[in-house]
């Protein structure tokens, strides 16, 4: 009965939400019609129902069971893709493709909502971890691309791919004023190449919520973002997650910027106070001589913070 309660949560508040914010461009028909005959699929979408229900509860206790309950179910999950691995065609590119998505919100949301001890390290440990497990399922299905466009979710899988793969030809002052500072510390042709890549994937992101409109709770302002967001660490070069494992302040600064599109989207319940912990902490750990670096993350931090103190009773 536990178990029909989270498929009723998953059905009515789960995966709407996730279609409501585009992280799965498919209709639940759809979705239930290629999750049911697939147990790690299915055993995902409970986990992530389970996680969403212990974001959103009030109740602490029942708040730690449903978080306990969503790694249960995404262990198994993982344990049974991982024992039988698909053979991806074109009856079963979707399941895997669904799978890819959701547990790549799952892991998101798990590392920025459950942090620990709250210290920057450890989130890093765990975001790092959390990139190579989604990065390689998703390059594993990304093999399947022309089954894929033919598929149901076709849609969602081409505005995934040319949001991201596509270097933008015009950054913003933001990005531009970034970018001069990364070109400007002499770090090396091949280590500059990396961030201006990584720069431009979130400039892409950048281009995305302007596409769909300006960065407020409302969701149909949403409606390209989520996907394009939680897609942005896979899509970046590999040598930049090395360059983030080895805590290179340049990365650090990078990842301040992602984490300032995460708390500008805050109202998303993937998201929660993700962003800001990120741009607090990575501020302290830099200290006053990045100021400069991370002018725009602190300024929006700052101006956010304002906002919700006069809107908050």
């Amino acid at each position: 009965m536990h178990h029909m309660h989270l498929f009723h949560f998953l059905t009515t508040e789960t995966l709407p939400s996730l279609h409501t914010y585009e992280l799965i461009d498919i209709s639940l028909t759809d979705i239930l019609k290629h999750c049911l005959p697939v147990p790690y699929l299915m055993n995902e979408l409970l986990g992530f129902a389970a996680l969403h229900k212990s974001v959103v509860g009030h109740d602490s206790r029942m708040r730690e069971s449903y978080r306990f309950q969503a790694v249960n179910f995404q262990t198994h999950a993982l344990s049974i893709y991982n024992a039988e691995p698909a053979v991806l065609n074109a009856d079963t590119c979707v399941a895997a493709f669904l799978f890819a998505a959701v547990l790549g919100a799952h892991l998101l949301c798990d590392t920025l909502i459950y942090r620990g001890d709250d210290s920057l390290a450890r989130f890093l440990e765990k975001f790092v971890q959390y990139i190579h497990i989604h990065r390689g399922i998703r390059t594993v299905v990304g093999g399947q691309w022309d089954a894929l466009t033919q598929s149901p979710i076709g849609r969602s899988f081409i505005t995934d791919r040319v949001i991201l793969s596509h270097q933008p030809t015009t950054f913003q002052p933001t990005m531009t004023k970034l970018l001069g500072l990364i070109k400007s510390a002499k770090l090396g042709e091949s280590l500059t190449e990396t961030y201006k890549l990584t720069i431009g994937n979130l400039q892409s992101i950048m281009n995305a919520c302007e596409t769909s409109g300006s960065a407020s709770t409302t969701s149909a302002s949403m409606f390209t973002y989520g996907a394009a967001v939680i897609s942005w660490p896979v899509m970046v070069p590999i040598e930049y997650v090395d360059a983030l494992d080895m805590r290179r302040p340049e990365a650090l600064v990078i990842l301040a910027h992602y984490a300032t599109l995460l708390h500008l989207y805050r109202r998303l319940w993937i998201f929660g106070d993700g962003g800001r912990f990120l741009i607090e902490s990575i501020c302290d750990s830099l200290g006053n001589e990045w100021e400069d670096w991370l002018e725009w993350p602190t300024k929006v931090l700052r101006d956010s913070t304002s906002v919700d103190s006069i809107s908050d009773p």
